[in-house]
């Protein structure tokens, strides 16, 4: 029988994310991913630690409340919400888009993790945030300039040499790993 995981969310990115990662963590039975869309209930382009985080904290519940309400049984869930950070240094102010992603099992055990860190243009976050962070991404202004996708500009800026998926599929390894280690415990 296969290990049955939800995702809040329908993006490819994290749907291919989710099942990459499973199947390498939790592998030996095979894994079923499906992806539900759910509200993140924070701006489109998420700013700050507190607002990335309560954004995959909000996809979780929603999507718990989803799969209940239907009577869907699973054995994991998963919320991913990226985000943008601010980070001074001496010289100058950087941004850079993080992903968190929280896994929860089937009795409510919850592990936290997080994605690289990929450093984003401040000219273009800059004018995200003066058309509204809560309509427009810096992803997709990036995409606009310099083509590409707007939803995985990590592989814009990286020149290909990192996708927004492997990104991603790695902070999902690392917190369904350490939700196992705390089961082993």
């Amino acid at each position: 029988m296969k290990i049955k995981i939800f995702v809040a969310s329908t993006s490819k990115h994290k749907l291919s994310a989710v099942k990459r990662a499973a199947t390498e963590v939790l592998g030996e039975k095979g894994v079923e991913v499906e992806g539900v869309k759910v509200p993140s209930g924070v701006n489109e382009q998420p700013v700050g630690w507190r607002e990335i985080i309560k954004g995959a904290k909000n996809r979780l519940d929603s999507l718990k409340r989803e799969i209940k309400k239907e009577g869907k049984p699973y054995e994991y869930l998963v919320a991913i919400e990226n985000g943008i950070i601010f980070i001074q240094t001496k010289e100058e102010e950087k941004w850079f888009d993080v992903g968190a992603v929280l896994v929860e099992d089937v009795k409510g055990k919850q592990q936290l993790s997080f994605t690289g860190f990929v450093e984003m243009p401040k000219a273009l976050v800059d004018k995200a945030k003066q058309l509204g962070f809560e309509t427009t991404t810096v992803g997709s202004l990036i995409a606009q300039k310099y083509g590409g996708e707007g939803t995985d500009p990590h592989s814009i800026l990286t020149r290909n040499a990192v996708s927004r998926r492997e990104l991603l599929t790695s902070a999902v390894k690392v917190a369904f790993g350490q939700l196992l280690f705390g089961k082993s415990q």
